[in-house]
């Protein structure tokens, strides 16, 4: 290989970090200059919803789940919740069945056969539910009274065909770690999501606390259950059939954030494995896409495949060395990649200094630093992972995340 295509393919790898770069500058400056968190006008209930709440051995959080939901402001002939129960072996089923026994609105679906993943569980339920707007939370999730008002109200824009709300975490005070990742999901929700809404670009639906038409569904399919980013593959497919998606950041819906490195290991190397599988299956169809404007586009392309960024940092220091050698003139080794990390460590600070800026809770920035040291670290080795595991055919099998007694709260940021 010449020294003029190790330089030339060396200049598009950095060419890749610089638009990486400002886009994250961009998001940081739009959630800035945007302070609207809250722009609810009362909603006057016209859909019929089903709210879908998959659950495998989550005794710990689920009684507490359907406390939230029997406390949701909707009208209750209007709406039905259906608990998926996956075969659960611990007292799942048990304690959802005495919610179901008290309010008639819910509903259990007792699965035989469980473990197949939470897109086979999602299936089931949408066959059994019967209205027309779809919503999803996950067994520990804890929404607020007027979330399903916020989420549906968007429906009534015929080109919105899924509605993703806010996210925050109950637990984020729990440890060191529950605080990081308190700091990602503030980065995700509160300027990522947010900026990429304001801007009118391609956003994601995440799988729970939102929602979808059931008319999107007979459009582009049911859930392929051989991912493990069922959220991620429905957002591609729904995109790339011309539907637009919402997000929300006005609902406020806890999570509870893993609290042990190895259930956080776990959670995200399925997530970023399901997000690959995605890249490799539908950047093709985003790109050619009838439905989708330019700058949609290439937004797309690039958070699609966001994972292959540790493998150009790789290709781009291998090249670096190699150019260096191969240069026909004495030169400066020039590391334009690591250069290039350290840049993108202070682009995502500044997306998480937005992020907390707009909720006054700037006490976690300090951990912005140890996110980005994560993102560099085991984001890092998670990715090259994923990547050989695909390569090599390495099986996989879906797992939940394991919960704690998650923290109880009756009251929402």
């Amino acid at each position: 290989m010449s020294f003029e295509v190790l330089y030339s393919i060396n200049g598009v790898i950095s060419l890749v970090f610089i638009f990486y770069i400002l886009r994250q500058y961009l998001f940081s400056i739009v959630t800035l200059r945007n302070n609207d968190l809250d722009n609810f006008t009362d909603y006057i209930p016209n859909r019929t919803v089903s709210i879908l709440i998959p659950a495998r051995n989550e005794e710990r959080v689920i009684d507490q789940t359907l406390e939230f939901m029997s406390k949701l402001d909707y009208p209750l002939d209007k709406m039905e919740i259906l608990v998926l129960n996956d075969a659960s072996t611990d007292g799942t089923s048990k304690i959802a069945h005495e919610w179901a026994d008290r309010y008639p609105f819910i509903r259990i679906v007792d699965r035989k056969i469980g473990g197949l993943g939470k897109g086979d569980v999602l299936n089931q339920g949408l066959r059994e539910s019967k209205n027309d707007i779809i919503l999803v939370f996950d067994a520990d999730y804890t929404p607020a009274p007027d979330t399903v008002k916020r989420l549906v109200r968007w429906f009534e824009d015929p080109k919105i065909g899924l509605v993703q709300g806010r996210i925050y975490v109950v637990n984020k005070d729990t440890n060191i770690l529950t605080k990081m990742i308190n700091t990602e999901r503030c980065a995700g929700f509160l300027c990522d999501l947010f900026a990429r809404d304001k801007l009118k670009i391609s956003n994601q639906y995440g799988g729970t606390a939102g929602g979808f038409r059931r008319e999107l569904i007979s459009k582009v399919g049911e859930w392929d259950v051989n991912t493990y980013c069922e959220d991620t593959d429905l957002t591609c497919r729904a995109l790339i059939a011309g539907y637009k998606i919402k997000y929300d950041v006005s609902v406020n819906c806890g999570e509870e954030a893993p609290d042990s490195l190895k259930a956080y290991y776990k959670q995200r190397y399925r997530w970023i494995r399901g997000h690959t599988i995605c890249g490799l299956k539908y950047t093709q169809g985003l790109l050619t896409s009838p439905f989708l404007s330019m700058r949609e586009k290439i937004d797309s392309f690039f958070w699609i495949n966001i994972n292959l960024i540790p493998i150009l940092i790789i290709i781009g220091q291998i090249l670096g060395v190699t150019q260096y050698f191969l240069s026909p003139v004495v030169q400066t080794p020039q590391p334009y990649s690591m250069a290039m990390i350290f840049i993108s460590g202070g682009a995502t600070v500044a997306m998480v200094f937005a992020s907390l800026y707009q909720i006054k809770q700037m006490r976690y920035l300090k951990f912005a630093i140890l996110m980005v040291l994560n993102s560099f670290i085991m984001s890092f080795i998670i990715s090259i992972k994923v990547y050989l595991d695909i390569l090599f055919n390495s099986p996989f099998k879906w797992n939940k995340t394991e919960r704690s007694i998650i923290i109880r709260s009756t009251t929402h940021p």
